[in-house]
């Protein structure tokens, strides 16, 4: 794995990016999920990051991209600008999926600003996901993501209105929201609000993915495990090795960094 050089950011735009908002714990959370990635992504195809992405299909890992999304940005391989856009909320409470909650609101806006951004060549497989802590709460961590995930199983041939009315009431309260967030950003940008077809375009690439790390948490686990079997030589260096990717991407968080895989020879599983 190689880390490219840090890009530097003019103060005035690390100011605007962070704006108070990012805490320390927040820039770890960052750069926790992006070393958790390139667990991954040194597994190849043994280890699997989300459904129907691999290690093999990452590129490269990026945090602090260039980007509306630019907390961690996962070039995937394919078609040119396939890209996975990570806009990561750490919160030690309960996430509100409301109009009034930040964490929620500036990441869809932030998702909308990058989908109409991206060539459309680059959508279908592109990915816009929420990474937020499964203690945000049962409608950011449970409602959410799986109504997402209904309307991208069971919606394709269902009006809009039929599929929301189609949901229990959970969901239903929550995919409406998405929406009425999404059609304001939109409009923002645009100076009216999406097509129906737009909109389910946009909703289909979003996703919540659940992050929990600290000793003994799920992510720590399965980066320890990762890098047991698949990584090191042995089995004793694992710890230490997914210790040292979080300090290197927490360290160059605030500046950027880029990791990309050295095409060698990677450990036999056997």
């Amino acid at each position: 794995m190689h880390a490219a050089a840090p890009r530097k950011k003019p103060a005035a735009a690390k100011r605007s990016r962070y704006g108070g908002r990012a805490t320390a714990a927040g820039v770890a959370y960052e750069s926790r999920i992006a070393a958790s990635i390139a667990v991954t992504m040194l597994c190849g195809a043994r280890s699997i990051l989300w459904n129907g992405i691999t290690g093999n299909d990452i590129a490269a890992v990026t945090l602090q991209a260039p980007e509306a999304v630019d907390d961690v940005v996962v070039t995937l391989r394919g078609v040119d600008g396939n890209k996975a856009f990570i806009s990561a909320k750490y919160r030690t409470g309960t996430i509100a999926i409301t109009k009034a909650s930040a964490a929620f609101v500036d990441s869809i806006e932030a998702f909308v600003t990058q989908f109409i951004a991206l060539p459309q060549e680059a959508r279908s497989a592109s990915r816009f996901v929420w990474a937020i802590p499964s203690s945000a709460g049962a409608a950011a961590a449970k409602h959410l993501p799986a109504v997402l995930d209904a309307h991208r199983a069971e919606a394709f041939d269902s009006p809009l209105a039929q599929f929301i009315n189609g949901r229990s009431p959970d969901q239903k309260r929550v995919f409406e929201t998405l929406c009425e967030v999404s059609k304001s950003a939109w409009a923002k940008h645009k100076g009216k609000e999406p097509t129906e077809e737009q909109l389910r375009e946009l909703v289909r690439l979003i996703y919540v993915e659940l992050y929990d790390f600290g000793t003994g948490f799920q992510h720590d686990r399965a980066a320890d495990r990762d890098l047991r079997i698949h990584v090191v030589s042995k089995h004793s260096q694992a710890p230490k090795a997914w210790r040292t990717l979080e300090q290197i991407f927490e360290r160059n968080n605030r500046s950027g960094l880029t990791f990309l895989l050295a095409r060698t020879k990677r450990r036999s599983a056997g």
